[in-house]
Parts: C-alpha cells; sequence; structure tokens
C-alpha cells in the first residue's frame, strides 16, 4: 500500500514538472519569435520606381531659373531665372515665343498668367512687381512693393495678391498680404496674418481660400540671417466681394482666418492646393502633407540631405510631384505615400519650380537653365 502511495506522489509530480517545463517552452519560443519579427527590415515598396520620362527640354535661361508656370489652356509656359529674364514658350511646338527683360541681373521669385492668359505677373527679388501683355512683350506696370516676395492672380481672375517678408521698421504700411485690382494695379485691401514674415501664398481651386506660408524669428538673428524660426500657413477665406472692391477695405472685411497648419522649425516652401482642395502641400526640409479641414499631417515625403525645394498636386490629385536640391524630380503616389517614378540628371542642378498642366498630362520643372516637360503616367 505504501508503496503504490509512493508511486502516485512521484507520478504527480512528474506530471507537474512535466507540465511546467512545456509552459516554459511556449513563453521561450513566444519571446524568440517576436524578437525575430521585431528584427525583420521594414517591408520594401509594395511596386519598383520606374523612370519618369522626360519628353522635351525647353533651351534659352543660361542662369539658373528660379519659377515656372503655364496659362490655364496650358498651351503657353512662362519661366523665369536668377538674371531677371522671363521666357515664354509655346509648350506644342516647344519653341520660345519671345523674351521679357526686367532689370539686369534682379531675380524673379515667382510667375503668374491672368485666367485669360493675356497677362503675366512676377514677383522680383528687387521689391518690384511687373506686369506684361503676353501678347506684345509690353510691359503693362511696374510698382514698387517693399519686401515683395510672391504675387499672383487669382485663379477666376477677381485679383491680384502680393506677399511681403520683413517689413523694414521705417515702412510705414506693414501689411504683409495686400489685394490689389487686376486691371488697375491699385490696393484694394489687405489680409491681417498674424506673421512676422510671409514667404509664399497659393489659392484653392475656387479662389475662395487663400493658403499662406511665413513665421516669425525666435532669436535677436533674423530667420533669413540663418536664426530661429517658428513657421506655419494660416488658412484665410476671402469675401466673394473682394475683388470687386473699388475702394480699400478693412481688413476684417476682406478675408477671415478658418485654421492653422503645419508648425515647422524650417520655411514652409511653395505651399500648394490639391484640385479638390482635400490636401495641401509644402517643401520644408522634408515634403510635407496636410488634410486642409483636419489640419492632420498625412504624409512626409523624404528629401535628400532635408533640403526639399519645390512641389506640386496633380489635377487628379493621384500624384504629388516634388523637386529637389540634387536634380531628381520624383512622383509619389497619395493612395500609399509611395514613390513611383523618378528622373535624375546632374546632381548639382536644383529643382527650383514645378507645376502641372492643367489636363495632367505633363509636369513643368525648372531644373538648373532648362525647362524639362515630362510625361505624367495614368495622370
Amino acid at each position: 500500500m505504501k508503496r503504490r502511495m509512493m508511486q502516485t506522489k512521484v507520478f504527480i509530480a512528474s506530471s507537474r514538472l512535466l507540465h511546467a517545463l512545456r509552459a516554459f517552452a511556449v513563453v521561450f519560443f513566444t519571446v524568440m519569435l517576436l524578437q525575430t519579427t521585431s528584427a525583420q527590415p521594414a517591408p520594401p515598396a509594395t511596386k519598383p520606381v520606374l523612370e519618369l520620362k522626360l519628353r522635351t527640354q525647353l533651351k534659352g535661361h543660361t542662369i539658373a531659373i528660379r519659377s515656372v508656370t503655364c496659362t490655364t489652356d496650358g498651351q503657353t509656359i512662362a519661366s523665369g531665372d536668377a538674371s531677371g529674364l522671363v521666357i515664354l514658350w509655346d509648350r506644342g511646338r516647344g519653341k520660345e515665343i519671345r523674351k521679357l527683360t526686367g532689370p539686369p541681373d534682379v531675380a524673379v521669385m515667382t510667375l503668374s498668367f491672368s485666367s485669360d492668359g493675356k497677362r503675366l505677373v512676377a514677383a522680383y527679388a528687387d521689391g518690384h512687381l511687373r506686369m506684361w501683355e503676353t501678347d506684345t512683350g509690353e510691359m503693362l506696370r511696374e510698382t514698387k512693393i517693399t519686401a515683395l516676395t510672391a504675387a499672383r492672380f487669382s485663379l477666376d481672375g477677381s485679383m491680384l495678391v502680393c506677399t511681403r517678408g520683413m517689413i523694414p521698421e521705417s515702412e510705414e504700411d506693414h501689411e504683409h498680404v495686400q489685394l490689389l485690382d487686376p486691371q488697375t494695379g491699385k490696393r484694394i485691401g489687405s489680409i491681417a496674418v498674424d506673421l512676422e514674415y510671409v514667404t509664399d501664398f497659393s489659392f484653392s481651386p475656387d479662389s475662395q481660400i487663400i493658403a499662406i506660408s511665413g513665421g516669425e524669428s525666435l532669436t535677436d538673428v533674423p530667420s533669413d540671417k540663418g536664426g530661429k524660426s517658428r513657421n506655419r500657413i494660416e488658412l484665410w477665406e476671402v469675401s466673394s466681394s473682394a475683388g470687386s472692391t473699388t475702394q480699400p477695405a478693412n481688413a476684417d472685411e476682406i478675408a477671415k482666418e478658418k485654421s492653422r497648419i503645419g508648425e515647422s522649425g524650417r520655411p514652409l516652401l511653395s505651399p500648394v492646393y490639391s484640385a479638390g482642395g482635400r490636401l495641401i502641400a509644402a517643401a520644408s526640409g522634408d515634403w510635407l502633407v496636410w488634410e486642409t479641414i483636419s489640419g492632420k499631417q498625412v504624409a512626409t515625403l523624404r528629401a535628400p540631405r532635408y533640403q526639399a525645394r519645390s512641389v506640386a498636386i496633380s489635377p487628379s490629385s493621384r500624384w504629388v510631384a516634388t523637386g529637389a536640391i540634387d536634380s531628381t524630380v520624383a512622383l509619389f503616389e497619395t493612395r500609399q505615400w509611395e514613390m513611383r517614378y523618378q528622373n535624375q540628371a546632374d546632381p548639382s542642378l536644383d529643382v527650383t519650380s514645378l507645376c502641372f498642366t492643367p489636363d495632367g498630362s505633363t509636369l513643368i520643372a525648372a531644373r538648373g537653365t532648362t525647362v524639362d516637360l515630362f510625361l505624367v503616367p495614368g495622370r
């Protein structure tokens, strides 16, 4: 009897030990599996990066191009360089139409066609706004605007907007965003942004909202001299009667602030809306993309050496086009935010400006001294 009881105790003890060993084995192998999984590299892109095909190169500049744009029908392209020269191009024939000359050795910063394509306005680094008649090349107007950084016609043709950088203390007029009559050039109002300087801006597709990028210095050293700064994008809803005002209007009547997005320690360059107005992208170290309604950042597209220069969104909103300091022009698909196409040239060439033709078939890039036209796949 005693022997049987001893055998039973040994059996129970052995069973408990075996159960403990099994439990330990399960835990051990589970931990090892988790460690192995966490050590695995991130999965590769679902599709390979393909070559973005260069269709045409427009050659006529001898100095680096700073800005490109095209008419609403996509047939005429304008390019402006660091020497002040502006060239109009026939996109279909790939030929120069005419040259528009400003002051020598003064860089063009932005270019914009009127909605009918009959006028072209340029913001120059010497603080002058210059407007030409495109059919004849005649300069229609030249206006001095201190600290001018950008000038563009609204997409509906109702107004001409100018933005300003760091305004000198001696300047009486401290309005950083001015609205002008596109026909006469007279001031019709301003937007009271809460910014120390404005870098750039863009219109929503319906011209009712303006995305204004700028910021303020955080030290006594100005941001344009290398000092630390805080930057953001302010979205302002413009009154429907703003463009029809004949007398200067109160800023509160011109526009109301909707929201602020994109806090960054770097300047936010070339902010641009998507065609449906759902997204805004800007170059700020990397290329950054936000939803306009929520203000949520939805993508960070990495740039070489964190020096993104230019960005554009295709009319279909399928592609975000990026331009880098190493000559790379790329297309990122907005579904997975992955690079699908790219084109590289001489690494010393800077891609300073990008835009799509209105039909989305062509991407226009200022790369070094040439205007490069790329075929957009799948639009």
